[in-house]
């Protein structure tokens, strides 16, 4: 008999939704998904392994937000927070795999298209695909995302991507 594999950590550290969500003029930070247990060791006879490990439980994605129906995210700002790490494999005859880490720090889109206008997503982190942004997205424009890396949809008029919020200034100097 395997050893059990590990829970996954929960997605959606600051909100969870599965549809009809609108944000407007919210902050989402600091927030955190859970991380994934780790592999349950294989059976042990007479000092020795005699089954696998079980395999690692994946972290949990969308550190600001996970959105697995339909959502509008609308003068925002979506910063500082974090998608946990996938759990160690089980030792065992032969080890269990690593769980996956979590995706998109800032918004998970979990596969469906989530629409952005006037919004900042920066400065969240995620070990595995897109640190700011994963998945699907809509851009309505006039958006800043630190790192689209790992996502879609962004490059509509008025998109900054690929900067860092606090080296861009907004005022004009005289």
């Amino acid at each position: 008999m395997a050893g059990a594999n590990g829970g996954d950590g929960g997605s959606g550290g600051g909100i969870w939704s599965q549809g009809g969500f609108i944000a407007h003029s919210s902050t989402i930070s600091g927030n955190i998904t859970g991380n994934g247990g780790p592999g349950g060791m294989g059976v042990i006879d007479f000092g020795a392994y005699t089954s696998n490990g079980g395999n690692g439980g994946n972290g949990g994605g969308g550190g600001g937000a996970y959105c697995s129906g339909n959502a509008t995210f609308y003068s925002c700002t979506i910063v500082g927070s974090v998608c946990g790490l996938g759990g160690q494999g089980g030792l065992g005859l032969l080890a269990g795999s690593n769980g996956l880490s979590g995706s998109g720090g800032g918004v998970n889109s979990g596969g469906i298209s989530v629409q952005i206008l006037s919004t900042i997503i920066a400065n969240n982190t995620a070990t595995a695909t897109g640190p700011d942004v994963a998945g699907n997205f809509t851009s309505l424009g006039f958006n800043l995302i630190g790192n689209p890396g790992g996502s879609s949809g962004f490059g509509t008029s008025g998109d900054l991507h690929g900067v860092n919020p606090l080296q861009v200034s907004t005022c004009a100097k005289s």
